[in-house]
């Protein structure tokens, strides 16, 4: 039998499911005579418990098996998060500093936004609202792989530090009672206004492989305190004429005093962006393709997004089913032009992300700043399970810029306030920095002139990852990985500016300002880490600074 205390919070929520042949069930009981039972069927269910703030209760759990559990119902649930739950031998209780001890182990950020278990993919709804920074993101509570879609929510004050707060979108009851259907609550936006936030979402139904059964729609829901969410209304059915069954991700933007939405599609045999209006953020008219991509091997785009920056229309799109020349697998793209009659006439288009490992990327407005996050993604299948784990994260959030007609990006300023202990701090052509301890710093390198360059930033037995320039070309190179032989190459040059942020997992490189910028995953077994730099010219490196970085948990 396992104690907890209710503490502040007066809400149990779990998804619990038998373990084995026999019937499961989970008993919760105090010292005035309540007691509940929940019985447990052959499948995870949610299940949601009311309890009395501050009381003691006692856990009994016979055959059965817990993916999630946490409490909620706080009156300063935004500002503490909600307090999960292992239910083991033991019961043990991770909230605020708690949650440290689960994500220090070698497979886990430190500084990198994660679900506290399981699966986590694309960022959702990111705005800011009341004083917060918001994020939602596709998750499944359930397991370290895809499933049926929840809605996951955070929230934080300097988008670095965050708090993890109760799911608040579910799959829909007819995947629950149908296993051979899936779907969910699939990629949406937000639009924050004066005194509530509206969200718009896809839902999703339709057997695994796709094809003319799925239905895919697009729902509004609304939420005043971004815990409560209203019923849902649906928004846009109908498809228009030449979409195929792949009709997703809305996302919302306002321009001359406009509402437009865009959806990710494939289009008369095409990936496309399609451009939707709207007076009232309800009745919504189709326009036309915004943008259609020219390449034959995308199947569709995913996660649309479109903003004004500097002076010019940006659209991004991820693209589904892309397999480019290196070899490089869900790549997102970026279009930078002028929109007439309602078509994004492209100037330029480049990669969002060289790394090969960042998908499904959104942006919001704040304080004059475009803001954007994307999806750490595991597109190689490279994820190592291990019990009590957790698969996909999110990039450092990168402010926007246009230069020279390229989209470029920086971290948010507030990252580098993690910065602790110096490491490494001069102009050697060779640094050799070997058991880092914790496996997650920061590097920043200005070079004085052209140079060729090999930086070891992990190794785990044969299995290595570098950041690289060879002739001129600068990439990330993996070995003994399934990666290895993938051409993760940016077209900056000549490189005289780097800044390299690794975070156990995830390496996350940034060259010459945010010109070019690459995500990679690198599973590590241990947690001590390993910066060793040779640059090929003498003289090459004006000054190099490497840094401890201190965890958000």
């Amino acid at each position: 039998m396992n104690l907890f205390n209710s503490a502040q919070y007066s809400i149990l929520e779990l998804f619990i499911r038998s373990k084995g042949t026999n019937r499961g069930t989970l008993t919760i009981s105090d010292n005035t005579g309540f007691s509940e039972t929940v019985q447990a069927g052959s499948e995870f269910r949610f299940v949601r418990l009311f309890l009395f703030k501050h009381q003691e209760y006692a856990v009994q759990c016979s055959h059965v098996e817990i993916s999630l559990a946490y409490l909620c119902g706080s009156d300063r649930i935004l500002d503490e998060g909600v307090c999960f739950l292992e239910l083991g031998e033991t019961l043990q209780q991770f909230s605020g500093s708690g949650l440290a001890s689960v994500y220090d182990r070698p497979f886990r950020e430190q500084y990198h936004f994660a679900p506290f278990k399981n699966w986590m993919n694309d960022p959702n709804g990111l705005c800011w609202y009341e004083g917060r920074y918001h994020l939602f993101y596709q998750a499944n509570p359930l397991a370290q792989h895809w499933g049926n879609m929840y809605w996951g929510h955070a929230a934080s004050r300097d988008l670095v530090h965050w708090v993890h707060l109760p799911i608040v979108l579910f799959p829909q009851k007819a995947l629950r009672d149908e296993s051979s259907l899936v779907g969910g609550a699939f990629s949406g936006s937000a639009v924050p206004l004066a005194d509530k936030t509206f969200f718009f979402l896809t839902r999703h139904q339709g057997p695994p492989e796709g094809g003319a059964e799925t239905q895919e729609w697009q729902v509004r829901v609304e939420s005043r305190d971004m815990i409560h969410f209203s019923e849902e209304q649906t928004v846009i059915r109908e498809k228009p004429e030449g979409v195929g069954c792949d009709f997703r991700d809305p996302k919302v933007f306002r321009k001359s005093g406009k509402w437009y939405l865009v959806l990710g599609a494939n289009f008369c045999g095409n990936a496309a962006i399609l451009l939707y209006s709207s007076k009232d953020l309800l009745h919504w008219t189709y326009e036309n393709p915004l943008v259609v991509e020219p390449d034959p091997r995308v199947n569709m785009v995913e996660c649309p997004d479109c903003f004004e920056l500097n002076g010019k229309t940006v659209a991004l799109a991820a693209l589904m089913g892309l397999q480019d020349h290196g070899g490089r697998r869900q790549m997102t793209k970026y279009y930078i032009g002028d929109v007439h009659n309602n078509h994004l006439e492209a100037e330029s288009t480049g990669w969002f992300d060289f790394g090969g490992n960042c998908y499904a990327v959104q942006t919001f407005e704040h304080e004059g700043k475009r803001i954007a996050a994307g999806w750490i993604c595991d597109a190689y299948e490279e994820h190592v399970e291990v019990p009590n784990g957790a698969n996909g994260s999110l990039t450092i959030p990168r402010v926007l810029r246009i230069e020279d007609s390229i989209l470029k990006m920086e971290p948010v300023p507030e990252i580098y306030t993690l910065i602790r202990n110096t490491l490494y701090s001069g102009n050697s052509d060779q640094i050799s920095l070997r058991k880092i301890e914790g496996n997650s710093y920061f590097a920043r390198i200005h070079l004085a002139k052209d140079s060729d360059f090999k930086i070891l930033l992990g190794k785990d037995g044969n299995k290595k990852i570098y950041l690289e320039c060879r002739d001129g070309v600068t990439r990330i190179r993996t070995f003994g990985v399934k990666s290895e032989g993938v051409d993760f190459r940016s077209e900056e040059k000549p490189v005289r500016y780097m800044e390299i942020f690794v975070d156990r997992r995830t390496v996350e490189v940034f060259l010459n300002h945010g010109a070019s910028v690459g995500t990679k995953i690198f599973y590590n077994n241990s947690i001590l880490g390993i910066f060793d730099a040779k640059f090929k010219e003498s003289h090459a490196v004006s000054n190099a600074e490497v840094f401890t970085m201190q965890s958000i948990w």
